[in-house]
């Protein structure tokens, strides 16, 4: 990207051969919220979805489903599974399309209907923690055999500086994980919002395969040091796409720095930062390799000596 600055990888990248069992296997990595659901649906059929918010701390309420033609469905919720499911027993055209699930405990109404922002704001000023358990909010479609999402690409109205990314994998059997963090300078620019007003207090990325560690993430003014308030942290599935939400609008113009602490799958099909394994046969085939995997055979001929 033009007029991105990223730091060598050489001064913060390590490989560490180390078995680290306060970080799990990819199954079983804690990310903030899970989705189930069937990847295409059918007109006239049943369709079951599961939300779950396994590191969100529940003690009670429901769940609020949110559906494309915006009927609320409300699912209850226990602090046991921290989860949801929502059947449609007969799925129709105003079941396809985009949703989203939150929490809604009592009657507090907010962003994601578990917090109020004048709870927030208390809870803010009381811990001067910005983002410890604020609620967490899943967006995912359900299409039919013909659909996809197509509106994959990030807005505008976050420009990126610099990046200054920090990547430890443990290549460790059944514990290839990667311990990441990421400091992120950026400009807001009011003029790319075009109609969207939300934009003014989201941040949208990219994310795919990694946990967010939430109560990481910080913002913060470049010019005057104030932090910006999280009001909640949603992943929107198909577009792979992590969106913080925030108490307050960005500054116009003003420069910001984001950090953020990850736990990601150090995976074997080929998604961002993965693995690969390489084996070497006594035969002089040509490189000899899987399709959708890393496995990678590479044939090795008998050596003759070279004479000058």
């Amino acid at each position: 990207m033009s007029g991105v600055k990223m730091r060598p990888l050489s001064a913060t990248f390590l490989l560490v051969l180390l078995q680290v069992s306060a970080i799990a296997a990819q199954d079983n990595i804690d990310y903030p919220v899970t989705i189930d659901r069937p990847s295409v649906v059918y007109l006239t059929q049943e369709a079951t979805i599961t939300v779950d918010f396994g590191s969100t701390p529940i003690e009670s309420g429901n769940c609020v489903f949110l559906s494309p033609d915006e009927r609320e469905v409300e699912v209850a919720v226990t602090a046991e599974t921290s989860a949801c499911t929502y059947q449609i027993p007969t799925v129709t055209q105003a079941d396809i399309g985009q949703w989203t699930c939150s929490i809604n405990e009592g009657n507090e109404e907010g962003l994601f209907h578990r917090y109020s922002e004048q709870l927030i704001r208390h809870y803010i000023s009381v811990t001067n923690i910005l983002s410890y358990v604020l609620p967490s909010r899943a967006s995912f479609n359900l299409l039919l055999s013909d659909e996809y999402v197509k509106d994959v690409r990030l807005p505008t109205h976050i420009v990126p500086m610099e990046y200054d990314v920090e990547m430890i994998p443990f290549i460790v059997e059944d514990n290839f994980t990667i311990a990441g963090s990421m400091q992120l300078e950026f400009f807001y620019r009011e003029d790319q919002i075009g109609s969207d007003m939300d934009l003014k207090r989201e941040i949208k990325l990219h994310r795919n395969y990694i946990a967010i560690h939430e109560a990481s993430v910080v913002i913060q003014n470049v010019a005057t040091g104030d932090k910006v308030g999280i009001a909640g942290h949603e992943y929107d599935l198909e577009r792979e796409m992590y969106i913080i939400h925030l108490t307050e609008d960005l500054a116009d113009l003003n420069i910001y720095n984001l950090t953020i602490t990850y736990t990601g799958w150090l995976n074997d099909i080929l998604v961002g930062f993965y693995r690969c394994e390489v084996q070497y046969e006594a035969s002089p085939m040509l490189v000899r390799a899987y399709p959708n995997t890393c496995q990678i055979f590479i044939g090795v001929a008998t050596r003759t000596q070279r004479t000058a």
